[in-house]
């Protein structure tokens, strides 16, 4: 795993690509280190095969201690997209096996121009708390406009999006915005 990613397992599409769900449902729960990275594999094989995801350039780090996971890198698609991806998952041995979940992620959307320039999309993150504007928690999105302005919204510890949600999302975007992104 350290300087590379996981090995593709998983085949069919997002919804039965082997979803991870911690203990009870929960998507941010506690969840095998197997059951992560098969779901996470058959996600990324599932947008591969649809010929939306061209790159996958995440670098996976297991922390000296094995408490951690760092997770770093990008994910490139067709028409210019990109998904850059900043995650550390806390790892921990339960039952004899190694769980992990999500403790901190900032996942950026971005579009890179005709003219070079690139463009923010939107942004989920928990790095820092929003305590002026009211958040109650830090899980909170960015998003931007054409012209580059940004506005924060609060999405909450209950609601923010996995990284397979994000390029869901991204996909819709792109769809939207580049009606000839499959010519």
């Amino acid at each position: 795993m350290p300087g590379g990613r996981p090995g593709r397992r998983s085949e069919g599409t997002p919804r039965d690509a082997g979803i991870a769900r911690g203990r009870r449902g929960h998507p941010h729960g506690w969840n095998s280190l197997d059951n992560y990275l098969k779901t996470h594999d058959g996600y990324l094989t599932f947008w591969e095969r649809v010929g939306f995801l061209l790159e996958d350039a995440l670098e996976w780090r297991i922390e000296e201690d094995e408490d951690r996971i760092v997770v770093r890198g990008r994910l490139v698609f067709l028409g210019g997209y990109s998904i850059a991806v900043d995650k550390v998952l806390g790892v921990r041995f339960a039952r004899g096996r190694r769980e992990v979940r999500t403790i901190r992620y900032a996942y950026q959307a971005l579009r890179a121009m005709p003219d070079g320039q690139v463009r923010e999309l939107f942004r989920y993150d928990n790095d820092h708390r929003y305590v002026r504007e009211g958040h109650p928690d830090e899980h909170h999105e960015h998003v931007f406009d054409s012209k580059g302005r940004e506005r924060v919204i609060w999405v909450g510890r209950e609601n923010w999006p996995t990284l397979h949600q994000v390029i869901e999302r991204l996909f819709a975007l792109a769809l939207q915005i580049n009606d000839t992104l499959w010519q």
